[in-house]
C-alpha cells in the first residue's frame, strides 16, 4: 500500500476527476439497474446473477442486461393480446346477437360435445384447463389419428389437400426450400388456381433460408393464395427479439379436417429424401368438433398478422357444421413467450401433478423449469413411473448439456430407441397398474435436428 501513494500523487488531476465522475456514473447505473431487476425479475436466481454482472462489470455489464436481460415483449405482448381480446369479443358478440352468424355451429359444438368425465382425476385437470384456457374448452366427439413422421403425415395432408372445396389454412415454423417443400407449395397453389382460398403463415426466422432464397416470392401472385412470414424482429421498429418466434404447425381444410403436431415442411422428415436419418417426430390428423379450436388458432394469429379483422375471419364457412366422428376428447391450449402466463407449463404442471400411475414424456430439449423438476420428482416419489425420452446427441450441443444438467442424471440410461434421430415432443399422464415409482431417462442413440 505505501508504494501506491507516490504514484497517484503524480497522477494529472483531470485523469482522477474522470475517475471519479466515471465511478459515480457506475454506481447511479448500478443503483438504477438494480431497482429495474428487483421490479421485473421474479425469479431470484436470475435477479441475482443480473445484479451481480451489472456491479463486477462496469457498463459491458449494464449494455449485456439492456441487450439480454431486459424484456422488451411487453408492446408486443400488450399488442397481440389487445388483438386476441378483441377477436374473443368480437365472437362472443356474434354468438349473443347474431344467431346465423359465423360461431353458430361453434356454440352448438360447445352445447352438444362437450366432454363429460367420469375420472375424478380427469375432472379436476378439466377443471383447471378450463381456466388455464377458458376460450377453447374439452370437446368430446373426435377421431385423433397419430402419424409417425413425414412418411405418414405428409400423404394425409397432400390428400387433404387435393381435397379441399372451400379453403386450406397452413401454419408451420419451418416452410424449406426444397423438395418437399416445393411439393407442398406447389399443390396448395394448383388447389388456389382452381378456387380454394389459401392461406400460408410460416415463421420468417425458421423458414429464414427460404424467406431469403425468396421461396416464397413466385406463390405470392398465384390467385386466391395469402402467404404471411411471422416475426417480431424489426429493425426499424427497435425490435430485435429473434427468439419470439410461432412454432405452431397446424393445417385446417374446409374446417372439418386438422393436423396439428411436431413436423415441418422439409426434406428431413421423409425417409424419400433422408434415407435412414429421417427426423422422428409425431403429427396428429383430428377430425370432429376440436378442428374448431384449431383453426381459431390460426385465425387469431393471421388476425395478428395481417390486415384482416375478426368479422372477415369469423365466418360460417370458416366454422362449417359438423358431426361426431369417435370417441377422442380433445382440447387445444394456446401459449407463447408474449402471454403474461404461462399456459402450457401450467397445464403441464397440473397434469404432473395429479398423475398417478405413469408419466411419459418425449422431447428433443429438456430443459424444464425448477417447478416442473419439483413436479416429476414429487410424481415418482408417490409412485408412479417417470420415463423421459431425449436424443443421445442434441442438435443443439449447448441444450443437450442443459439437459444433462437438469437434476437428472444422463447416466440413468437404461434403454434405447431405435437408431432414428428424435425430434418428438410429447408428453402425457396415463394410467398404468406398475407403481414402482421408477425415475428413468432413456437416451435416442442419433442427434435431434432443429425445431
Amino acid at each position: 500500500m505505501p508504494m501506491i501513494g507516490p504514484y497517484l500523487a503524480v497522477l494529472p488531476t483531470h485523469v482522477t476527476e474522470l475517475g471519479l465522475i466515471l465511478g459515480l456514473i457506475h454506481l447511479l447505473a448500478f443503483v438504477l439497474a438494480t431497482i429495474h431487476i428487483l421490479q421485473t425479475k421474479h425469479e431470484a436466481s436470475s435477479a441475482i446473477l443480473w445484479i451481480f454482472v451489472n456491479w463486477s462489470f462496469p457498463f459491458f455489464g449494464l449494455l449485456l442486461y439492456l441487450g439480454f436481460g431486459v424484456d422488451r415483449t411487453t408492446s408486443r405482448r400488450k399488442r397481440f393480446e389487445l388483438s386476441s381480446r378483441q377477436m374473443s369479443q368480437i365472437r362472443a358478440r356474434m354468438l349473443e346477437s347474431d344467431p346465423k352468424g359465423g360461431m353458430i355451429a361453434w356454440r352448438q359444438a360447445r352445447e352438444n360435445f362437450l366432454a363429460q368425465l367420469e375420472d375424478p382425476i380427469l375432472n379436476a385437470i378439466n377443471f383447471a384447463y378450463d381456466r388455464i384456457n377458458p376460450d377453447l374448452v374439452f370437446l368430446a366427439g373426435n377421431h385423433v389419428t397419430p402419424l409417425i413422421n413425414g412418411d405418414e403425415a405428409y400423404p394425409e395432408m397432400l390428400e387433404a389437400i387435393d381435397a379441399a372445396k372451400h379453403h386450406i389454412h397452413v401454419q408451420t415454423f419451418i416452410f424449406a426450400n426444397d423438395d418437399i417443400g416445393r411439393r407442398f407449395m406447389d399443390r396448395l397453389a394448383e388447389r388456389a388456381r382452381q378456387g380454394v382460398h389459401v392461406r400460408v403463415l410460416y415463421d420468417r426466422f425458421g423458414s429464414t433460408r427460404a424467406h431469403l432464397s425468396r421461396f416464397f416470392s413466385p406463390y405470392r401472385s398465384v390467385p386466391n393464395m395469402e402467404i404471411s412470414g411471422f416475426t417480431q424482429a424489426n429493425i426499424i421498429r427497435r425490435q430485435i427479439q429473434i427468439n419470439l418466434r410461432n412454432h405452431r404447425k397446424i393445417m385446417v381444410v374446409d374446417g372439418t379436417i386438422g393436423f396439428v403436431g411436431g413436423i415441418n415442411f422439409h426434406n428431413g422428415h421423409s425417409s424419400e429424401f433422408s434415407f435412414d436419418q429421417v427426423i422422428r417426430d409425431y403429427h396428429f390428423k383430428v377430425t370432429g368438433p376440436a378442428v374448431y379450436q384449431l383453426q381459431y388458432s390460426f385465425l387469431r394469429d393471421w388476425h395478428y398478422m395481417t390486415d384482416y379483422s375478426a368479422q372477415e375471419l369469423l365466418i360460417p364457412e370458416h366454422f362449417p357444421a359438423v358431426k361426431t366422428t369417435g370417441i377422442d376428447p380433445v382440447q387445444v391450449i394456446m401459449s407463447g413467450p408474449i402471454s403474461d402466463y404461462e399456459a402450457m407449463a401450467d397445464a403441464y404442471f397440473t397434469a404432473m401433478s395429479l398423475a398417478r400411475h405413469s408419466i411419459t414424456i418425449i422431447t428433443p430439449y429438456f430443459v424444464p423449469s425448477i417447478d416442473i423438476l419439483r413436479a416429476l420428482r414429487t410424481a415418482a416419489l408417490r409412485g408412479a413411473e417417470v420415463r423421459i425420452i431425449v436424443p443421445a446427441q442434441n442438435n443443439h450441443f449447448y441444450v443437450g448439456l442443459a439437459t444433462c444438467s437438469s437434476r437428472i442424471s444422463c447416466a440413468a440410461v437404461s434403454e434405447s430407441m431405435s437408431a432414428t434421430r428424435l425430434h418428438a415432443r410429447q408428453g402425457h399422464a396415463r394410467r398404468q397398474s406398475d407403481r414402482t415409482g421408477r425415475f428413468r431417462q432413456h437416451r435416442q442413440p442419433q442427434h435431434a435436428p432443429q425445431s
